[in-house]
C-alpha cells in the first residue's frame, strides 16, 4: 500500500508491504543478472529491468534505511560488499533467489511478462492524514504490531535513518 498526498511529486511513502516490494525488486535483479551473464551480447531485458523497476538514471528507485538501504543499494549497483552486508536478510535473499533462478525450466521474458501484471494499492489521502495511523488501521487486526516495530515505523516517518538503524543493529530486527 503507496500513501500518496495530494499534490506530491510522484515520491510514494511505502505504507505497507515494504518486505513484499523490496523481494520483487531482489527477484527481478537477479533476473536481469542472470540475464546478462547467459547472453553478455543480447542486454535487452537487463536495460528494462533496471530503467523500468529498478533505478531513475543513475538513483535506485526503492529508498530504504540503515543497513537494507546500502546492502541494496550495493547490490542494484554492482558493488563489492562486506563480510557483513552479506550476513543480512537482504542479501541472503538476493542470493536464494539467484540460485533459484539457475534451475528454472522456463524463459526469464515469460517471468518478467508476468511481473508486469502485479498490482500495488496506492491510496490517495487527504493533507492532514496521518500515514502512520493508516500503517496501524491496515495492521491491527492481521498481525501483532510490537513496540519496536511501531517506534521503528514513527522514526522512518520523521526521517531518522540512522536511529533505524541502531535500532536494527541492537535488536536484530
Amino acid at each position: 500500500v503507496f500513501y500518496i498526498r495530494k499534490n506530491s511529486d510522484n515520491n510514494y511513502l511505502l505504507i505497507d508491504g515494504k518486505r513484499r516490494l523490496l523481494s520483487l525488486m531482489l527477484l527481478l535483479k537477479a533476473i536481469a543478472d542472470f540475464q546478462e551473464e547467459q547472453s553478455p551480447d543480447n542486454t535487452y531485458l537487463a536495460k528494462q529491468i533496471n530503467t523500468r523497476y529498478l533505478k531513475f538514471l543513475e538513483v535506485v528507485k526503492l529508498s530504504l534505511f540503515g543497513l537494507e538501504k546500502t546492502v541494496y543499494e550495493k547490490i542494484i549497483n554492482k558493488e563489492p560488499l562486506s563480510y557483513n552486508e552479506k550476513q543480512t536478510e537482504v542479501y541472503r535473499t538476493f542470493q536464494l533467489f539467484k540460485d533459484d533462478i539457475r534451475h528454472l525450466e522456463f524463459e526469464l521474458e515469460d517471468f518478467y511478462e508476468l511481473f508486469g501484471k502485479v498490482t500495488a494499492n496506492v491510496v490517495f489521502v487527504e493533507n492532514d492524514y496521518n500515514p502512520r495511523e493508516l500503517f496501524y488501521l491496515l495492521n491491527k487486526d492481521s498481525r501483532y504490531l510490537n513496540q519496536l516495530m511501531l517506534i521503528k515505523s514513527y522514526l522512518a516517518e520523521l526521517k531518522y535513518p540512522q536511529l533505524v538503524n541502531d535500532l536494527y543493529y541492537l535488536f536484530g530486527y
